[in-house]
C-alpha cells in the first residue's frame, strides 16, 4: 500500500486535483497523474493513499511552518532527490521542467517512504532550444520564469506552487549551494560538461546525415516546426550547432556560480528580500577555480563594504565595493586572469565585522 508509485505532472485530467493553484496563474489546475502502476491497475485503497500522501505534503507546504523538520517539507520528501531534480533542470533550463513529464516516485515506507522527484525527463526544449518563457537566455532561474510569465501568456500547464517555494527557503536553498559545490567539483566540472557534449557529437556523426535529409530546419513555427531562437537560423553546420551548445553550456554554469548562493535571499513570492540574521562570508564557489569564481556575503543591515583578495605575501590582487550597500545576500565575481596560480586570502570588511577564507586559483 505505501510504495512503489511513479506519479506525474502532466497534460491530461486522469487522477487527482491538487487542492492549490499553481504559482502563475488564478484558473489552471494541477492534476496528479497515475503513471506505473496506471490508475486502473491501482485498487481504491491505493488511490486514496498516495493522493492523501500529496495532499498533506502540499498542505505543509502551503502552511506557515513549511520549514519545520519535524512536521514541514522534510517529512514528506526526500529533499535531496529534489535537489538534484531542480540543479539538472535549472543547469538546462527546461522550459517544460516542474510542469510538464515531471516524474515524481515514492518507494514504501520500509524502504524510506518519502516522496523523491524524478527521474528527469523530457529535455527536447532545453540548453537554448526554445525561444519562449525566457528558455534560450543563459541568466535567472527557470523556476521563477515559469511562475510568472504564465498568467499573461494564459498556458495551462505551469509547475506547482510548492517548487518555488521551496528552492527559495533558506535550509532547501543552502542544500542547493553545497550540491552544487559538490558536482561543480566532479561530474559537472566545465571541461568535464563540454568533453561529454563533444563525444556526443562524434557518435551522431552518421547519424546526423540522415536527420537532415528528413529534417533539413529549422523552419518557422507554426509550419510544422518548433519555435527557435533566432540564432538557429544563421547555423549553416552541425558544427556550429554543437558549438553553440558548448558556448550556451558553458555560460549558463557560470551563471549558475554566481547565483546558487543568492536563491535563499528571496521569499515565495519573488520580490521581497529575506533579511539575514547576520554578517557572514560565505566560502567562494567554485573553489578550486579558473579563472574566475563568486565570492558571496549576507548582510543583516546596511554596511559599507569592501572585499580584498590577497596572495600568501599580503599583496593586493583584487578590491570591490567601497560603498554603502543594503541588508541581503551580495555577490562579487572574481576574474584572476591577470594572477598567477595558487592560494589566495579574500577578506570582507562591513562596518565592524571582518572575515577572511581561503581560496585556490588553478590554471
Amino acid at each position: 500500500l505505501t510504495g512503489g508509485y511513479v506519479i506525474k505532472i502532466d497534460r491530461g485530467y486522469e487522477g487527482f486535483m491538487s487542492h492549490y493553484r499553481p504559482a502563475g496563474g488564478r484558473y489552471a489546475s494541477i492534476y496528479y497523474q497515475f503513471h506505473d502502476p496506471e490508475m486502473e491497475d491501482l485498487a481504491p485503497k491505493q488511490r486514496k493513499f498516495v493522493e492523501e500522501y500529496i495532499d498533506a505534503f502540499e498542505a505543509a507546504m502551503n502552511g506557515a511552518g513549511f520549514a519545520n523538520p519535524e512536521t514541514g517539507y522534510a517529512k514528506y520528501i526526500d529533499a535531496d532527490s529534489f535537489v538534484d531534480h531542480f540543479l539538472l533542470n535549472e543547469l538546462c533550463k527546461n522550459v517544460d521542467a516542474y510542469r510538464l513529464s515531471a516524474f515524481f516516485h515514492k518507494d514504501r515506507d520500509s524502504r524510506g517512504g518519502k516522496l523523491c522527484a524524478g527521474p528527469v525527463w523530457d529535455m527536447d526544449l532545453a540548453t537554448g532550444n526554445a525561444n519562449y518563457y525566457g528558455a534560450e537566455d543563459t541568466e535567472n532561474w527557470q523556476i521563477d520564469n515559469l511562475s510568472t510569465l504564465y498568467e499573461a501568456l494564459s498556458d495551462q500547464s505551469q509547475p506547482p506552487v510548492f517548487w518555488r517555494k521551496l528552492v527559495h527557503e533558506p535550509s532547501f536553498a543552502r542544500r542547493i549551494r553545497d550540491r552544487w559545490t559538490e558536482l561543480r567539483s566532479g561530474v559537472l566540472k566545465t571541461d568535464r560538461v563540454i568533453a561529454l557534449i563533444n563525444s556526443m557529437a562524434d557518435t551522431l556523426g552518421e547519424a546526423k546525415e540522415r536527420n537532415f535529409e528528413i529534417w533539413s530546419g529549422p523552419g518557422e513555427g507554426g509550419e510544422g516546426w518548433w519555435p527557435v531562437p533566432a540564432v538557429f537560423y544563421t547555423f549553416t553546420t552541425y558544427r556550429q550547432e554543437v558549438d553553440y551548445l558548448t558556448w550556451w553550456v558553458g555560460k549558463r554554469l557560470s551563471w549558475m556560480d554566481a547565483h546558487a548562493e543568492g536563491l535563499a535571499t528571496e521569499v515565495e513570492d519573488g520580490t521581497t528580500r529575506v533579511k539575514p540574521s547576520g554578517f557572514e562570508l560565505m566560502q567562494n564557489r567554485p573553489n578550486p577555480f579558473n579563472p574566475s569564481t563568486a565570492i558571496s556575503y549576507s548582510l543583516p543591515e546596511p554596511a559599507s563594504v569592501t572585499v580584498e583578495v590577497f596572495d600568501l605575501f599580503g599583496k593586493r590582487a583584487a578590491l570591490f565595493g567601497g560603498h554603502d550597500e543594503k541588508p541581503g545576500m551580495h555577490t562579487v565575481q572574481w576574474n584572476a586572469l591577470a594572477v598567477s596560480p595558487g592560494v589566495y586570502v579574500y577578506r570582507i570588511t562591513a562596518g565592524r565585522f571582518q572575515e577572511a577564507k581561503k581560496c585556490v586559483l588553478m590554471k
